[in-house]
């Protein structure tokens, strides 16, 4: 029986795990958005947090196609 496992994410982790790289260039939050059987979420005020205060994060968030269900 599969087992669908769900995490919502939130404004820290998106915005601090978005400036941690490897010698790669990959952010953190891309490999953790790639870890297997997962479905992600995010609250509609967080785009708003990131909108005011982290553009960088914002971007990477927009163009996120496996974070596309906002909740709230």
């Amino acid at each position: 029986m599969k087992v669908n496992k769900y995490a919502l994410l939130d404004t820290d982790f998106i915005s601090k795990t978005y400036f941690i790289q490897n010698d790669s260039g990959n952010h953190l939050s891309d490999i953790v958005l790639n870890m297997p059987g997962y479905n992600f979420f995010c609250h509609r005020q967080i785009v708003e947090e990131l909108e005011r205060h982290n553009q960088q994060a914002m971007g990477w968030l927009k163009n996120k196609g496996s974070i596309t269900n906002f909740v709230g």
